[in-house]
């Protein structure tokens, strides 16, 4: 599974439990009120643990979070891939 796909998989799974299904690697996750800020500090959580990296505080914002992807990226790019 490629990181996008096990953040995206996790998302709608855990966090949306079915509520947005479509959710999809290009969608505004803030902008378009897909996650709360609730959801947003559970998705930094599951990414430091499943990867055992630490996500910044000033790293979690609208640009960084802005899609899946951007998400993924930043998460690629801690683990130096």
């Amino acid at each position: 599974m490629t990181v996008v796909s096990e953040i995206t998989e996790f998302v709608k799974s855990d966090l949306l439990q079915g509520a947005n299904n479509n959710v999809g690697p290009d969608d505004a996750l803030i902008e378009d009120g897909i996650l709360t800020s609730l959801q947003t500090v559970e998705l930094v959580m599951f990414i430091e643990e499943k990867y055992g990296i630490e996500i910044e505080p000033e790293l979690v914002n609208e640009e960084n979070f802005r899609t899946l992807g951007t998400v993924a990226s930043i998460v690629e790019s801690k683990l130096g891939a």
